[in-house]
């Protein structure tokens, strides 16, 4: 694994080595601000120097007291944002029962991020992250507690529902690199793989108890219930943060220029492997993730069954999702990380593929479990390459460029797959998506031929 930090410092000013030189401090205090409850020392006190570093011990981030805050309080909040998601399914698809419509949610929701992330990379390198995320999170359960109003008073309209979508995305395309470069600053480089996990296997619990709860809110108590719990959802998480403790923010004292997003384009054309990643990512974000948002048309169009089938397919889709993320968050160390992502990426396409054309409900469940699977593991890997390979004061910045290109790829996605489920049908549109994700899978992988070397 290689680290290629070099772009020429001679296009550097002052004012960036200073607050490059920030950056990088920031990301040394797990070592001195947030202690593991166990000492390494003591964790490999019966291996040598060398096996140590070779067998770190499992569930390591969870050493570090911060991260368990924000694992804790994350979690709360994303089984309300499953919860939101089920009832925002099945309350477009009663509102109208275009695909397109589906679909348009999804590009509101996720336009943002492609519009804005290499702004929140810059961003993301320079605030005081904790701060940061608990104004977002603030601002976020508004949101939804403004959405749950609006469907209590019966005064929803469609447009209103992608407006709201379309605040959340904007919200999210901020918050996705802050969150995911402050692991580092909780947990440092060596366990940075394992939080990632561990927050990965959070979030698919979340995806199999908030499809069910979100279910059985529609059912008992209405699809407003949905919006309302996830509002309160987010006092878990600012609650979280709150109790955390940080050494104090240092700012760098020099003002961020949007000119510094080049560096980050710069890091990205010049290491083939982050390149590679980004590439494949888009390509099947594109092509197949919008299977997802289909989910709803699935249930109610093609197996004609009601809120209950939505849930359970959205439920088995998290139950091999969190199989994937469990199994990585107990391995001490994840090797063979380039095989894993063409794999995952190569199973999760033909997955898709057979989920399009399955004859039944049982059927569909049992391959969605293999789908949730293949994608967590694709994009776990992936996410932990991105980072492992960015150097410190760049993170956020090429976090923020993966974030574009997997999450920005998705509204055209969505756009994509509702115009072909409207003029061929849910089946044939996810099943071309799938067929595209595949072969596009095989050919980035012939092109980037470093990336399966990736260990």
């Amino acid at each position: 694994m290689t680290n290629l930090d070099h772009v020429p410092h001679h296009d550097i000013s002052d004012e960036e080595k200073a607050a490059d030189e920030a950056a990088r401090h920031r990301a040394a205090l797990p070592a001195t601000a947030n202690r593991p409850a166990v000492p390494p020392s003591t964790l490999n006190q019966h291996t040598s120097g060398a096996s140590a570093l070779e067998k770190p011990p499992r569930f390591a981030a969870l050493q570090y007291p911060n991260f368990r805050l924000f694992w804790a309080g994350n979690f709360i909040s994303v089984i309300g944002t499953m919860i939101h998601q089920t009832g925002q399914g099945w309350l477009i698809r009663d509102l109208s029962a275009d695909p397109r419509t589906v679909t348009a949610v999804t590009a509101c929701a996720t336009l943002p991020i492609l519009l804005l992330s290499l702004i929140s990379g810059v961003v993301a390198d320079r605030v005081d992250k904790r701060r940061a995320l608990v104004i977002f999170n603030m601002i976020a359960g508004g949101l939804a507690l403004l959405l749950g109003v609006l469907v209590w008073t019966h005064l929803v309209q469609v447009w209103q529902v992608m407006l709201i979508a379309l605040a959340s995305g904007t919200l999210v395309a901020f918050e996705i690199p802050m969150r995911q470069t402050f692991y580092v600053e909780l947990v440092g480089k060596n366990a940075l793989g394992n939080a990632i996990s561990l927050n990965s296997s959070a979030f698919n619990v979340a995806r199999v108890i908030g499809p069910m709860l979100g279910g059985a809110l529609i059912q008992g108590v209405g699809i407003d219930g949905c919006f309302l719990v996830n509002g309160f959802s987010f006092v878990f998480v600012i609650i979280g943060l709150a109790m955390m403790k940080l050494q104090k923010f240092e700012h760098s004292h020099t003002p961020m220029r949007m000119l510094w997003i080049w560096r980050g384009i710069k890091y990205v054309k010049v290491h083939s492997s982050i390149l590679g990643i980004c590439i494949l990512v888009s390509a099947v974000s594109f092509a197949a993730m919008s299977y997802a948002s289909l989910l709803p048309i699935f249930a109610k169009d093609v197996f004609k069954r009601e809120a209950t089938v939505y849930a359970l397919l959205f439920a088995f889709n998290g139950v091999g999702a969190l199989g994937a993320s469990g199994l990585l968050a107990t391995q001490r160390t994840m090797r063979h990380k380039g095989k894993r992502l063409f794999l995952g990426a190569l199973i999760f396409s033909i997955s898709v593929f057979a989920f399009a054309f399955s004859p039944s409900v049982p059927i569909a469940c049992g391959i969605l479990i293999v789908t949730g699977a293949a994608q967590l593991t694709m994009l776990i890997t992936a996410n932990t390459l991105v980072q492992t390979l960015s150097p410190d004061h760049l993170r956020g910045r090429v976090f923020s460029i993966y974030s574009m290109m997997f999450l920005g790829a998705a509204p055209f996605g969505a756009i994509f797959q509702g115009l072909v489920a409207n003029a061929l049908g849910a089946r044939v549109s996810v099943g071309i998506g799938a067929t595209l994700a595949g072969i596009a899978s095989i050919i980035i992988f012939l092109r980037y031929r470093g990336l399966w070397k990736e260990a």
